[in-house]
């Protein structure tokens, strides 16, 4: 679950690392940890909005049921 989610992140900060630690040498962490926060900030708005999709569905209040 979780795990998979870090995944991306992961990955998208050490190509980073990687691409840029040949130019920019040990302070290559910072764009790497910039890149990796977009990341993880998207993931984390999308299923922010999916959940509210989700909640909408789910509530009691708009079924009729009441």
């Amino acid at each position: 679950g979780a795990g998979l989610m870090l995944l991306p992140a992961g990955l998208a900060g050490a190509a980073a690392f990687f691409l840029l630690s040949g130019i920019a040498g040990e302070i290559a962490w910072l764009p790497a940890a910039l890149a990796a926060t977009v990341i993880l900030l998207s993931e984390v708005a999308a299923a922010i909005l999916w959940l509210g999709r989700v909640f909408e569905r789910l509530d009691p209040s708009s079924s009729g049921i009441s």
